[in-house]
């Protein structure tokens, strides 16, 4: 199974990378043609312009299509009918409650969630000790 995730990843990367590639070359493109019609920095400035209107549009559909879905109903606590439990039900029920309760938080703060996460990937990408670390604390 990890196998089969692994080269789906893969295709996945391959597939970004060669849409980055294919954009490079039409903006590229557009420069070329737009450099006979006007000044080759104005051109340059124009193109700049139209990737980052471009960009703007997909992350303002990638908000909008995230924020149309509802949120999945949340359990009403029953952590007063399990007070008198299994030590096991009233951790379930903890458990569930600081889950909802950070996902609220990280919902609420997407910025800072994604440059933690993005920052983090980076250190590990950088530090093998680092990584060697998180091994040894996962198993």
């Amino acid at each position: 199974m990890v196998a089969r995730l692994s080269i789906s990843v893969a295709f996945a990367l391959l597939a970004l990378l060669l849409a980055a590639v294919g954009i490079g070359l039409l903006v590229a493109a557009l420069w070329l043609w737009l450099a006979t019609q006007m000044a080759p920095p104005l051109a340059a400035l124009v193109c700049g312009i139209t990737v980052f209107a471009i960009a703007g549009l997909v992350a303002l559909t990638g908000r909008l299509v995230l924020r149309s879905r509802s949120p999945s109903p949340v359990a009403p606590s029953a952590l007063s009918g399990a007070v008198g439990g299994a030590p096991s039900s009233v951790a379930a029920i903890i458990g569930t409650e600081l889950g909802a309760a950070g996902s609220n938080w990280m919902k609420g703060h997407t910025a800072q969630v994604l440059l933690a996460a993005a920052g983090a990937g980076f250190l590990l990408g950088v530090s093998p000790r680092l990584r060697a670390a998180l091994l040894r604390l996962m198993r």
